[in-house]
């Protein structure tokens, strides 16, 4: 269950805006859609808030191509791909992302908290 914290009007706002886009947006997209309602808002007031968000469990990151940090709305532990041509990334949904852990525990005495796959590759536009 995701802990209480004091929401002002930016972080409510960083909320907003990563839940309610698909896809996944880098800091750059979310400060540019921000400061459209909040004009004073600075990258490191953006930075602090969405690593709350985080912390929370209210949004997730993953590192995409060039080591760019992409947000998206919290969900249940899901694979990534992303196309190393046009560098678009989707969510690849899995019955059971816990059946990779399954394996490792099972073999080593290894407690895993986190599992983060990230598939490289080309898109259905980029192979055609």
């Amino acid at each position: 269950m995701p802990q209480k914290a004091r929401f002002s009007p930016q972080r409510d706002t960083l909320e907003r805006i990563v839940t309610s886009q698909k896809g996944h947006l880098s800091v750059d997209d979310i400060f540019t859609i921000a400061r459209k309602t909040h004009v004073k808002l600075s990258r490191a007031t953006v930075y602090r808030n969405l690593q709350k968000l985080e912390t929370l469990k209210l949004i997730s990151a993953m590192q995409g191509p060039d080591n760019v940090t992409y947000y998206e709305a919290f969900s249940e532990p899901h694979h990534h791909f992303v196309c190393t041509s046009c560098l678009s990334i989707r969510n690849l949904e899995t019955p059971n992302v816990s059946i990779c852990t399954g394996c490792i525990t099972s073999k080593t005495p290894l407690k895993i908290q986190k599992i983060v796959t990230t598939l490289f590759g080309l898109c259905e536009k980029c192979t055609e």
